[in-house]
Parts: structure tokens; sequence; C-alpha cells
């Protein structure tokens, strides 16, 4: 892979995405995000302080935290969790 090309790909990505954000077109924006979720509706283990469990990613809400779905469906702040694996 060429680096720099990847990184202006990138930027004008983030780019058409941020001149949609500014046009209010934020469902659009959420959706594809939703879309292309790392590991979305796979089983990953997770650490919060001291309890270690698996769940099932299901999403994030509109405010950006985390859904998961274990023996019961949990929301999590960006930094609550460490992802195992």
């Amino acid at each position: 892979f060429d680096p720099i090309q990847l990184g202006k790909e990138l930027c004008e990505i983030l780019n058409e995405k941020y001149n949609e954000l500014l046009k209010g077109d934020f469902e659009n924006i959420f959706n594809y995000y939703l879309q292309h979720l790392y590991k979305k509706d796979e089983k990953v283990k997770f650490k919060k302080d001291t309890r270690v469990f698996k769940a099932t990613v299901r999403g994030i809400t509109k405010t950006g935290k985390l859904i998961l779905h274990h023996s019961i469906e949990e929301e999590f702040d960006f930094g609550e969790l460490e992802w195992m694996g």
C-alpha cells in the first residue's frame, strides 16, 4: 500500500462526511457508520474494571455509546471498556 495515497483518500472521505454533517445529514452518516461498525453482530471479549465478559456488538447510540448484548443489553461510553479480542 502507498501510505501517502491512502492518507489522501482518507482525507477526502473525512472531508466529504464532514460536509454532509454540516448540511445536516447526520442520519445518512450514522447509518453508514452502523453498516461498517467493526465486529457488529459478533461476540467479542471485553473487560470493564475487573469484570471480563463476552458480548455481542449490537451497534452504537446516536450519542456514541457502544451497545452490547450478553444476558442483558448495556451501553458503554468511550473509554469504559477494554477490548480483549
